[in-house]
């Protein structure tokens, strides 16, 4: 994506104070890469995207199909599911769980990883 296109996404999603304007439809905040001066595969983005929910990093998840997505996400302490490309072939050798859809996801993965978490706290 493109910075001018992630600017406008960013602004689209959230007003001036940075809060979510479609919250309680379908996410509570959205953070976008053109806030941050590093870019992945540092793990700024999902570090603050954490602090801004107010969870752990141990308690998230990400899904990322590229390798610096995944690589941030293991960076940043959280179990990260890797999304295969259907036409580039991608390194997601560091996610802990590898698909080739989001449909081969088993609600029960999420739900066993978020228990484990939940446990440790």
């Amino acid at each position: 994506m493109g910075k001018q296109m992630k600017k406008q996404y960013s602004k689209q999603f959230n007003d001036k104070k940075g809060n979510c304007k479609v919250k309680n439809t379908y996410f509570n905040k959205i953070t976008s890469g053109e806030d941050f001066t590093n870019g992945k595969p540092h793990p700024d983005i999902f570090l603050r995207a954490a602090n801004e929910l107010g969870c752990f990093t141990e308690n998230c998840i990400v899904v990322e199909d590229s390798f610096n997505g995944v690589t941030a996400a293991k960076k940043a302490g959280m179990y990260c599911i890797g999304v295969k490309h259907k036409d580039i072939t991608m390194d997601l050798s560091g996610a802990d769980l590898i698909v080739d859809s989001l449909i081969e996801v088993p609600i029960d993965i999420i739900i066993a990883e978020v228990n484990k978490h939940d446990a440790k706290t």
